[in-house]
């Protein structure tokens, strides 16, 4: 589990979903250890089998939970175009039972002292690939940068 990616604010990397690996993944259903059941879709929330993530407003309300189920829907599509119908898709569902704690998400402040007084403020954020960095600025007792 990652946190902060450009993906999300949580991003995880699921290996055990080898049955779903070969599929159309249509949706996931995330549950947790007290009962919250959150739906996930494709391509907003899940790239690929193994790869899902969320931003904490849009999929509120599983922070600082367990996930205990992920169960996946998925579809494969019928190849066989030689008898121009069309194609039929055989649906599918696996439960993965997981334990995967979700860290709660911080609401707090941020403070720092130095010896001169100064102060930081938080000047803008970058993200490069999966890593995002807040960066801050020094100000003195003036509010002037330093």
């Amino acid at each position: 589990m990652r946190y902060g990616t450009n993906w999300g604010d949580v991003q995880l990397d699921l290996g055990a979903a080898e049955d779903a690996s070969d599929k159309i993944v249509n949706a996931m259903v995330i549950t947790t250890d007290d009962g919250t059941v959150k739906g996930l879709y494709h391509l907003d929330q899940i790239w690929a089998y193994n790869e899902i993530g969320w931003k904490a407003d849009v999929t509120s309300g599983l922070d600082g939970k367990t996930i205990t189920n992920i169960r996946y829907y998925c579809s494969v599509k019928d190849e066989d175009t030689t008898d121009s119908s069309v194609p039929a898709y055989t649906n599918f569902i696996y439960d993965y039972p997981v334990e995967i704690p979700v860290a709660s998400v911080y609401t707090g402040d941020v403070t720092a002292e130095f010896e001169d007084n100064s102060k930081l403020s938080p000047m803008y954020l970058i993200g490069y690939h999966h890593y995002n960095a807040l960066l801050w600025k020094k100000n003195n007792d003036n509010n002037e940068e330093e």
